[in-house]
């Protein structure tokens, strides 16, 4: 709360705009006040703030500045049809200020105070120890979108839009109570990305605005998204295009490309017979070059099938031709 200085916005020099300019500079021998206590809080956004205080010189004009520590509008000026705010004998004063809907709802806003005509930055009260009060927030919104479906490791985005107003957000994954995203202020929309390492299968994103504003609810918004496997691509090739010996050992290529994890069983078959089955380990970082025996002659037509994991679908490479003689 010290570190909130204010920069604004609403300026009631009340004295002045009344009429009651005749009364002069400001009273130094009685200032800068302090207020004592800004009432109600939270106060509607049509409602009236009673701000009270202290320290003025007797009978000296009284000015307040209304800002928004965040969340609020642009800076503004509000005029006031009140009159003789003044101190009494003893430098205290107190007035209401219709706020007439000028700032947002669950805007939070600072109150401080001048003994002058025309509010002084100079002789006001300390902005770090002014009346904080927050405007009502009724009704407030957060709304949470995401694709419905997504394949494995293509880090979805997330969208949740909040009520433009200080909060906490906080997002969290199929009821992990550690969150997968927070934020401790009140932009309209926050934007971020699931993880690569999802699970295929489905999942809910829920989100939790918890206002600032005195006597507003806590929100909740839920969406589904289903993860879906990865594709994958599996290739078979020669580095030669000779002939080969029957019976002798051919040397082959197989590349494995995929979002997920490229590792699993492959099976080379010549045709529909499976010549040759091993996995492609974490290490093979998606190549590795094997041996085929061929025990027939003639154009035997070879293929590489890769058979999947818990997270990536199968696939079959293109058909290699290898000529075999005796």
């Amino acid at each position: 709360m010290n570190s909130r200085r204010p920069t604004l916005v609403t300026t009631l020099g009340l004295a002045a705009l009344l009429g009651i300019g005749g009364l002069g500079p400001a009273h130094a021998e009685g200032g800068p006040p302090t207020i004592t206590s800004v009432t109600p809080n939270p106060v509607a956004v049509d409602g009236t703030l009673t701000v009270t205080g202290t320290g003025c010189a007797a009978a000296s004009p009284v000015s307040i500045r209304i800002f928004p520590t965040m969340g609020g509008p642009q800076p503004i000026e509000l005029d006031s049809d009140n009159s003789g705010w003044v101190a009494d004998e003893l430098g205290d004063f107190s007035r209401g200020v219709d706020l007439a809907s000028q700032f947002s709802a669950g805007a939070e806003l600072g109150v401080v105070a001048s003994c002058t005509a025309t509010f002084d930055e100079a002789q006001m009260s300390d902005p770090n120890a002014a009346s904080f009060v927050q405007v009502a927030l009724t009704t407030p919104v957060v709304d949470v979108t995401v694709a419905a479906t997504a394949s494995y490791a293509a880090r979805p985005t997330v969208t949740v839009t909040t009520t433009d107003a200080p909060g906490t957000l906080n997002v969290t994954l199929d009821g992990n109570p550690t969150p997968i995203y927070t934020s401790t202020t009140g932009p309209l929309a926050h934007t971020f990305r699931l993880p690569a390492s999802l699970a295929v299968r489905s999942h809910t994103v829920q989100a939790v605005f918890d206002p600032v504003s005195g006597g507003a609810p806590t929100v909740t918004d839920t969406a589904g998204i289903v993860i879906t496997k990865a594709t994958s691509r599996v290739g078979l090739s020669r580095t030669t295009t000779a002939k080969a010996r029957v019976g002798t050992r051919v040397k082959m290529t197989v590349t494995l490309a995929s979002a997920g994890p490229r590792t699993g069983t492959v099976v080379i078959k010549d045709g529909t017979v499976a010549r040759l089955t091993f996995a492609m380990r974490p290490a093979d970082n998606g190549r590795r070059i094997v041996y085929v025996t061929l025990p027939r002659t003639g154009i035997r037509k070879l293929t590489a099938r890769y058979a999947g994991s818990s997270s990536v679908l199968p696939a079959t490479s293109r058909i290699l031709s290898v000529t075999v003689v005796r």
